[in-house]
This record gives structure tokens, sequence and C-alpha cells, in this order.
């Protein structure tokens, strides 16, 4: 996550949008949430979308899943 802070800090500005096709188990959505990015993810695997949906709901985070 520290990583993708630092990623994430040098290509965007407060407020924009990320969009992480591969989300894995969201560490890039948690960077973002932490930077007041907003994020999308897709992730195929319902076990990692499982796993994301958990580290983000601790995060405070909104998760919607739409489909």
């Amino acid at each position: 996550v520290e990583l993708l802070m630092q990623i994430i800090k040098l290509a965007t500005i407060s407020g924009e949008t990320i969009l992480d096709p591969f989300a894995g188990s969201g560490s890039t959505a948690i960077a973002a949430l932490r930077l007041d990015r907003n994020c999308i993810t897709i992730e195929q695997d319902e076990n990692f979308y499982k796993i994301a949906s958990l580290r983000l709901l601790e995060e405070g985070a909104n998760v919607e899943e739409t489909g």
C-alpha cells in the first residue's frame, strides 16, 4: 500500500479517479482512499473480491457491487 501511495501521489491529485481493472486484494483502492482519491476496481475472482471488500470496509470505504 505504501508504494502504491507514492505512485498515486506522483500521478494524480486529490479528488481524481483511479481505475484498477485487476483489483486483487484491494491495495490500490486502499491507497487511493487514504489519499482522498476515488477508485473504481474490477475483480473477476470472487475470493479476491471478498478479501478486497473486507479490507476496504475496515478502512471505512463505501463498497458497492455492480455486477
